[in-house]
């Protein structure tokens, strides 16, 4: 049973629980009756506003107010909707929040002086304000930042199209020159580094491949604001990326031409397509039986007939394909001891996936409108990668010559055929002449057998040389032409004038050019097949037809 607790303890430990703020809120019920006063009845002051004796309290208006206790007047009540407690986070929102006098008007900035800065950095004298001129702080305009200034110069400027892409002839001279230069380095990373930069890479890769271009024009204002305004880099990156697309489908549409012929593949080809497909036979040259079914060639591996036309179609038709402008890079990656050209590993593997892909697509029933994109065929690119290096690894040294036979075979050389001597002679594309023009190479071929007379121990008194190019007809003919071709037309005159030669070039189709390109391609089986007796040499082109000044 509970014992008893005296009154007096009782009423001791009430008023110990009063002093306690945890019972702050009984107080009302636990404060004993006192008399009342004259000013109960007017409403108390909340506490949020309450204030020790002795300080002044501020009012909403930012206007000091005199003590309430001193006050005969008490202030009007003020509920409690108006004063909720605020948490830390309004508190501070609030203190970074300007005050200004209701309503807003001019003396809300006060009278203190303002300072201008001009665009030379220096400080003006100080500006009072004057009445007349009410919106003068308005007027005033900062600097222009470097990137403002980039905008504004046309170099720079890049110009967008209604729909808000950006396209390659919209723009200014130099800026497409940078441009042009990244879509042509932007082919040769996918034939030397990697066939889907997009997915090792993603934009990274286009974006310094624009800063490098840039730099190679010295176009010093594009490189300034690719640095400082990413959202302009980031649309010629994207530009950039839309011509490696549109390169991977040229490389698909090119390996469609070819191997559905090479394949003989027709409606019903299912079984012909299952036999290339199984242990990618596709890549291996082809012994087709009674029935058409294909054999491999396993000696061969890479150097079936669809993968070197594809690989020269897209590589090495012209002048301004990638074979050509980028010509020393075969050079610089070789690894075999007579020092000849090869393919690129990523080069080769491109092609092969674009030729799977054109099996898969006709066994599908799909036709040549099909993406050739990374997500979709990066397994079977990377299986051709993983190949090739194993074949590097484990066989070296017949890695390197197959890689350079590939190369021999696709390869746009010069071919000087002399139908009178069986003679022969072929050479590489040279890596310092210009490769801005068309048919720079072909007019080369006509000046390097024109050269060739000077070594004859009887020089001809006429020479006919038969071409498969028109426009070097033309200018042969007319001895006019672009000034790069001043340097090449002066050398054959000159040759031609020493030996009193009277020259006549005509027009050949290329379809009767056999062992002329033939030897242009480096197939010297194809010639010495056509001609057995035929001597094949090397021969190096006129220097000063390449524009070099003799010492």
């Amino acid at each position: 049973m509970d014992t008893p607790v005296h009154p007096q303890l009782r009423r001791k430990a009430k008023d110990q629980a009063l002093e306690n703020p945890v019972w702050g809120a009984l107080q009302k019920k636990w404060t004993r009756k006192r008399e009342r006063s004259p000013i109960d009845d007017i409403a108390p002051i909340p506490k949020q506003v309450r204030a020790k004796p002795g300080k002044p309290v501020k009012s909403t208006s930012g206007r000091p107010q005199n003590d309430p206790s001193q006050s005969l007047t008490p202030p009007p009540p003020v509920w409690g909707s108006q004063f909720k407690s605020s948490s830390a986070k309004e508190k501070k929102y609030a203190a970074e929040v300007p005050m200004w006098d209701s309503p807003m008007t001019r003396s809300s900035f006060g009278p203190q002086p303002l300072k201008c800065v001009s665009k030379s950095n220096k400080h003006s004298s100080v500006v009072e304000e004057d009445e007349e001129d009410e919106d003068s702080i308005f007027d005033i305009k900062p600097e222009p930042s470097m990137s403002e200034s980039l905008h504004a110069d046309p170099m720079a400027n890049l110009v967008y199209t209604k729909t808000g892409s950006v396209r390659l002839t919209d723009q200014n001279v130099d800026l497409r020159k940078v441009i042009q230069h990244g879509i042509l380095e932007v082919k040769a990373h996918i034939a030397f580094k990697h066939g889907y930069p997009e997915l090792v890479a993603k934009n990274s890769y286009a974006r310094e491949i624009l800063l490098q271009a840039a730099k190679h024009h010295k176009t010093v204002l594009i490189k300034k604001r690719m640095y400082v305004d990413d959202e302009y880099l980031s649309a010629l990156a994207n530009l950039i990326n839309a011509h490696a697309s549109l390169f991977h489908t040229d490389i698909k549409d090119v390996a469609y031409k070819y191997a559905p012929g090479y394949f003989q593949l027709s409606h019903n080809c299912d079984a012909i397509i299952d036999r290339l497909l199984a242990s990618h036979s596709y890549i291996f040259p082809q012994i087709f039986d009674a029935e058409g079914l294909p054999s491999p060639k396993r000696q061969k591996p890479y150097q079936g007939q669809p993968v070197v036309d594809t690989l020269y179609e897209v590589f090495f038709k012209n002048a301004k394909s990638i074979g050509s402008q980028f010509a020393q890079r075969f050079v610089d990656i070789v690894k075999n001891k007579a020092s000849r050209p090869e393919v690129p590993i990523p080069m080769v593997a491109i092609v092969s996936t674009a030729i799977h892909a054109t099996l898969i697509a006709k066994k599908n029933k799909a036709g040549d409108n099909f993406k050739f994109t990374g997500n979709q065929f990066c397994d079977i690119y990377t299986y051709h990668v993983a190949l090739l290096e194993k074949i590097q690894r484990t066989a070296p040294v017949k890695f390197h010559k197959m890689m350079a036979d590939i190369y021999e075979e696709v390869y746009e050389g010069l071919g000087l055929w002399f139908l009178d001597d069986n003679f022969a002679c072929r050479c590489y594309l040279p890596t310092s002449a210009p490769h801005d023009t068309i048919f720079f190479f072909e007019a080369l071929a006509v000046c390097s057998a024109i050269h060739a007379i000077a070594n004859m121990d009887e020089p001809p008194a006429k020479l006919l040389i038969y071409v498969d190019n028109t426009n070097t007809v033309a200018i042969f003919d007319s001895l006019r032409a672009k000034p790069v071709y001043n340097s090449l037309l002066l050398s054959a005159i000159d040759v031609l004038l020493t030996y009193g030669v009277d020259l006549r070039v005509e027009h050949i189709p290329g379809h009767q050019n056999v062992i002329a390109d033939a030897l242009s391609h480096f197939n010297n089986e194809l010639v010495k097949e056509l001609v057995p007796t035929a001597q094949i040499f090397d021969f190096e082109p006129p220097r000063d037809a390449l524009g070099v000044v003799h010492k």
